[in-house]
């Protein structure tokens, strides 16, 4: 490959195809009744931001606050998947990536792609839900949050299993589809769990290295090379204290840290960007919003990371792994 030549940091950013694989917005457009078509001043999402920071595709997670747990999870899990549709129809910047030839098409049409993803599958009871979630434009799915359900339990359950039988189950449903298993807040037993299971590989869409921050959300060099061995991939989380312990004085450099960490220890083939946006509270310093991305790629080519891993990083990863795994 030829070597890419930089000169305007900026410039380069905006011929990237860029990918976050983890956003709470439509949590914030719900709960707060933004209406992120326009310029909000809030949170850290939404379309003039977007477009200020050269994002081409956004994972949108549908998460779900304890007060729906358990009685009213497939409630509110449809209530906010509904509303991530109402919010691309309503727009004419937004589209829904549903098949691999839309990534790319949305991109050359000027527009942003949204995927949907469900953050803790506590409204999944059956396999069966799986394809009903899949043909109502899911693509992308984790077991769980922090704690356990009927597929698995989280990083926070003190005694934690593995997959239970319907997670292992719909695991293989998901296989099936080309649905792409999320492993971040997974608890380690049903992380290895997928690891063996898994016909396809995994993500862990916004999740750290454990050997700089040892928040347990994040991954230790084993969970991460296990990654590697199954060809999936890492999402750069932004929470401060998935950065750094303490989570104090964090800023975009902190970022780089973890890139370089986890690239030197798998590959720069195999990490991306997971930030987490609008589902932290704080954010590092020098990365307030989605509209700061660009910054990412001139701190990353400023530490000597080369431009074609920076192409990498910021998207092309993810881009190619994505289209891997759903093309069924």
């Amino acid at each position: 490959m030829e070597a890419i030549l930089v000169d305007d940091p900026m410039i380069f950013h905006e011929n990237l195809y860029v990918v976050n694989s983890h956003l709470d917005t439509i949590l914030r457009v719900v709960n707060e009744e933004l209406d992120i078509r326009e310029a909000t001043g809030v949170w850290h999402v939404d379309v003039p931001r977007i477009k200020a920071g050269g994002v081409d595709l956004l994972v949108f997670a549908i998460y779900l606050e304890s007060q729906y747990l358990p009685d009213r999870a497939r409630e509110r899990t449809e209530q906010l998947l509904t509303a991530i549709k109402k919010l691309v129809e309503s727009s004419s910047d937004l589209e829904l990536v549903l098949d691999p030839e839309d990534f790319e098409r949305i991109k050359a049409e000027g527009k942003i792609g949204i995927m949907i993803a469900i953050e803790g599958a506590d409204g999944i009871t059956s396999v069966e839900d799986v394809h009903k979630f899949y043909r109502e434009g899911v693509r992308m799915i984790s077991f769980t949050w922090n704690y356990g359900n009927q597929l698995a339990d989280g990083v926070k359950e003190e005694k934690p299993g593995g997959l239970t039988e319907l997670g292992k189950a719909c695991l293989a449903a998901m296989n099936e589809l080309g649905v792409i298993v999320d492993v971040s807040h997974l608890a380690e037993p049903g992380f290895w769990d997928v690891i063996k299971y898994s016909s396809a590989p995994i993500i862990a869409s916004h999740s750290n290295a454990r050997a700089l921050a040892s928040h347990p959300r994040n991954l230790t060099d084993e969970q991460l090379l296990a990654i590697k061995d199954k060809g999936g991939m890492v999402g750069l989380c932004y929470e401060p204290w998935f950065l750094k312990d303490g989570g104090q004085g964090v800023t975009i450099a902190d970022i780089v840290k973890h890139y370089s960490y986890i690239s030197d220890l798998i590959g720069s083939d195999r990490v991306g960007l997971g930030t987490d946006f609008d589902g932290i509270g704080n954010v590092p310093a020098g990365m307030e919003d989605i509209a700061k991305t660009p910054e990412l790629t001139k701190a990353l080519l400023t530490e000597g990371v080369s431009a074609e891993d920076v192409r990498l990083v910021m998207g092309e990863n993810f881009l190619r792994l994505f289209k891997q795994i759903m093309d069924k």
